[in-house]
Order: structure tokens, then C-alpha cells, then sequence
């Protein structure tokens, strides 16, 4: 479902997915999504804004994300689904 979002301003109507708070936001959830792929994560959708104007980041899906990762520990404020596997409960 995350790959049917829809990037664009919060007033068009075919928008489900509106900007980021602003152009350093954007930065901070580049840096984390980066960092857990340098970890041996995997990007299932998105993970790469899509440049241009605006402060938008697409709806994005790790898997396999490392527990030392960024990610797993910071808050993102951002559309990200970091999935991590467990040993225990």
C-alpha cells in the first residue's frame, strides 16, 4: 500500500502524500534511510527523494534493517517503514 501514495502539495486533491517539514528534514531522513542501507538494509520502495521543489520524501519500506541502525533509535519524521527481525519476544 505504501507505493500508492501519491507525492504532491497538500491542496491538490490527487495528493496522499504531502511535504516535509523542510529542506533539512529531508536531509535527516536521507541520512537515516543511508545509513541503515550501509548496515544491510534493503529498500523495498521508495528511498530516494525525488528532487525538484518542495521538501518531499517518498513513502519508503526497509527490510532486514540492522538493529544498530539510526533508524531504529531516532525519531524519523518522515514516511518510513523500517522492518527489523528479533530473536526474542
Amino acid at each position: 500500500r505504501m507505493s500508492e501514495f501519491t507525492l504532491g502539495k497538500g491542496l491538490d486533491e490527487k495528493s496522499t502524500l504531502g511535504p516535509l517539514i523542510n529542506a533539512k528534514q529531508v536531509a535527516t531522513v536521507t541520512e537515516l534511510v543511508s545509513d541503515a542501507v550501509s548496515r544491510g538494509a534493503t529498500v523495498a520502495i521508495g528511498g530516494v527523494a525525488p528532487g525538484g521543489p518542495g521538501n518531499f520524501y517518498p513513502a519508503t519500506v526497509l527490510t532486514d534493517v540492522p538493529l544498530d541502525a539510526r533508524i531504529l533509535k531516532e525519531e524519523v519524521f518522515g514516511p518510513v517503514a523500517p522492518i527489523a527481525g528479533f530473536d526474542t519476544e
